[in-house]
């Protein structure tokens, strides 16, 4: 009888062990799952916060854009595809990327990370090749907008910006372009601009040396001002600016220059549309070309020194080389592939 009890005893603090065992494996496991909880729970929009820069854009290279469209999104991503290599040079590249990233940079300021409903991605060619094939990019620049998507590793074709980027530099602000662009996204986003006061201080400052320099030299200012010779010169450079491609800027009513959101713009760098003041700048260069070219064949030729006039022939035909240069990049700049090159003097 007494074999037979402390047998039971063994039995039962053997089951009751068993018991604690399973008991101390079961908290375990929750503690564990609990632990990963906030990892399970944490919504794709996190992991973009971890990629947004101090601008308020993401950029991404080829392992950035495998980790966001890996996993679900309850957000709408806006990608701009570009790229920043000189040798393919593309303007409307440069002229783009500083407007997409202002506007980047001003819905960061102005929600909160709970209230964003979208991500602005920097895609630059040379960092995502990949990204480019996997996502079917086959040119720059390209404004894309992808929806939210509700599987992982859904990588649909996405919705192409319906605005062509060879009308931007002839819009007024690319800035309010690029808003208009996200309004129908539910993004709302306010400009605030403050008073140039530093381009007043340089008009005023402009104004204020040109006053005391004028008057300090009146004499000169005022021989010049009577030269008919002079003006002889400014009223044939301003018939020729005025008849070369006027009649064309007045009828098909082209805008006089452009506004980047930044500065002005004089050329248009599309081959295929104009500025109405590129038509005075190239008049401008072309009738001074023209007047070197006369002042040296009946000018200095009646310099009475041998040395007077090669030294005239050497100031012309350096005035020549430059202007030439001037007029060459200009073309480099409404076609990159301009095979020309002359001086690396480029005003515009």
């Amino acid at each position: 009888m007494a074999v037979v009890m402390a047998k039971a005893r063994q039995d039962i603090h053997a089951s009751d062990y068993s018991s604690n065992v399973n008991v101390m494996f079961v908290l375990q496991l929750l503690f564990g799952l609990l632990g990963l909880l906030p990892a399970c729970i944490a919504s794709s929009s996190d992991l973009l916060d971890s990629y947004v820069s101090n601008d308020g854009v993401i950029y991404a290279d080829d392992q950035i854009i495998q980790a966001i469209f890996a996993q679900e999104r309850n957000f709408t991503l806006c990608a701009l595809f570009t790229t920043e290599r000189e040798s393919v040079n593309c303007q409307f590249c440069k002229v783009f990327a500083p407007d997409f990233k202002l506007v980047a940079s001003l819905y960061d300021k102005q929600t909160t990370d709970s209230e964003k409903e979208m991500y602005f991605l920097y895609v630059d060619l040379d960092s995502n090749r990949e990204a480019f094939k996997t996502l079917g990019m086959t040119h720059v620049p390209n404004l894309v907008f992808y929806p939210p998507a509700t599987a992982k590793g859904d990588i649909k074709r996405g919705l192409l910006a319906e605005h062509k980027f060879t009308t931007f530099l002839r819009d007024d602000s690319q800035v309010d372009v690029l808003i208009d662009i996200l309004k129908p996204y539910g993004v709302n986003i306010e400009i605030v601009t403050e008073f140039p006061w530093s381009k007043l201080i340089e008009a005023i400052g402009l104004a204020i040396i040109t006053i005391v320099v004028g008057f300090a030299f009146r004499e000169k200012v005022l021989k010049l001002w009577r030269n008919k010779k002079i003006w002889l010169a400014i009223s044939l450079m301003s018939v020729i600016m005025f008849i070369s491609g006027h009649m064309y800027n007045v009828t098909r009513g082209t805008k006089f220059m452009g506004y980047n959101g930044k500065d002005y713009v004089l050329i248009d760098p599309s081959f295929q549309s104009q500025f109405a003041v590129e038509t005075q700048i190239v008049a401008v260069l072309y009738s001074s070309l023209a007047f070197i070219a006369i002042g040296m064949i009946k000018l200095v030729s009646q310099l009475k020194t041998r040395s007077a006039q090669s030294l005239a022939t050497i100031i012309c035909s350096l005035a020549l080389l430059v202007i030439c240069s001037i007029l060459i990049n200009l073309f480099k700049v409404k076609s990159y592939g301009f095979p020309i090159s002359l001086l690396p003097i480029s005003l515009f």
